[in-house]
């Protein structure tokens, strides 16, 4: 089932496009925020997720490719016009200004949890764009040519996904996304900045040196909270069982409620493996990385139901 079919089997509403060709949910109530996105970008994946945990009522709008340099995704539209745009920046600002809904900034953590976001983010979203940014890394004539394989197969799995999402689909471009990949000056300068940062080290390597400082965010979120240093919820007496799913430590200090870090770490590290990216499911060989995407996935299980649109995961 194509993407497009499960958001109509999902999403109560009709689909439409409006004047710009972007994607509408037609029940659309005039004092929702607006979110322009597109299916295939880790910075609006996380944007998504704020709003579906702290169930704010928005309506989703899917950027046609031709749009996005009229566009810069992710972006919300305020009911007066106004558009706010920078992912980590509109979760702040979701925190400040909904403070009646879910927090995703508790007080007593919250520059630890914003200062965490930043450096995970950044971390876990370059790896992301060395798999699908055409480009000649280092290596043996056989890792390059291998490598450049895995970034053009990403690409075209990239356009098939947004084609899903746009109502009559983009039509020859996600046919020639590699290209449209491998010109584009934001992700080179990702691509080339996680290079610097990592001496030019591949995708795969830096994808799994990213899991390991998560891993190690998670033991010490889990040494903190058991140690009596948790302020969100009531520490127990003991750690019951190390293997049980209920024993989780977030990285927000908590059995059950999720910070921005986590939902940032949580959209970025299981996104681009469940639309398809080939080489970004490396946290699936990591037991104490599934336990806390499976508490994850049973926490915004929950979330999706109290939400009008849309009412389920994307993929």
């Amino acid at each position: 089932m194509c993407i497009r079919d499960r958001y109509q089997r999902r999403v109560r509403g009709s689909i439409t496009t409006d004047e710009d060709g972007l994607l509408v949910f037609t029940d659309h109530h005039p004092d929702d925020l607006i979110f322009h996105t597109v299916v295939n970008s880790p910075f609006a994946q996380k944007v998504h997720m704020y709003l579906l945990y702290k169930q704010i009522p928005f309506t989703i709008k899917y950027v046609h490719p031709k749009r996005l340099v009229k566009y810069a995704v992710p972006m919300l539209q305020l009911k007066d016009g106004t558009f706010l745009s920078e992912s980590s920046e509109l979760g702040i600002w979701l925190e400040d200004n909904f403070p009646d809904t879910p927090s995703i900034l508790p007080i007593h953590i919250r520059q630890q949890q914003i200062e965490l976001e930043a450096r995970l983010s950044k971390l876990l979203i370059g790896p992301i764009f060395q798999l699908s940014r055409p480009h000649v890394p280092s290596g043996s004539p056989w890792v390059k040519f291998t490598s450049m394989c895995t970034q053009i197969r990403n690409c075209w799995r990239m356009g098939w996904c947004m084609e899903g999402t746009i109502p009559g689909g983009v039509g020859i471009l996600k046919y020639i996304w590699p290209l449209i990949m491998r010109k584009a000056a934001f992700a080179k300068v990702i691509v080339d900045d996680v290079y610097a940062r990592t001496n030019g080290k591949s995708a795969t390597q830096n994808m799994s040196d990213a899991l390991d400082v998560f891993e190690a965010e998670l033991r010490l979120a889990e040494d903190e909270f058991y140690n009596g240093n948790n302020q969100v919820e009531g520490v127990p007496p003991q750690r019951r069982d190390g293997d049980a799913e209920s024993d989780v430590v977030l990285l927000s200090r908590s059995l059950s409620r999720p910070g921005m870090a986590d939902l940032t770490a949580y959209a970025t590290i299981t996104t681009a493996h469940r639309l398809g990216i080939n080489g970004a499911d490396g946290y699936r060989s990591r037991p104490a990385v599934m336990w806390w995407v499976k508490k994850m996935d049973s926490i915004m299980a929950v979330s999706y139901t109290h939400l009008t649109l849309p009412t389920k995961r994307i993929v």
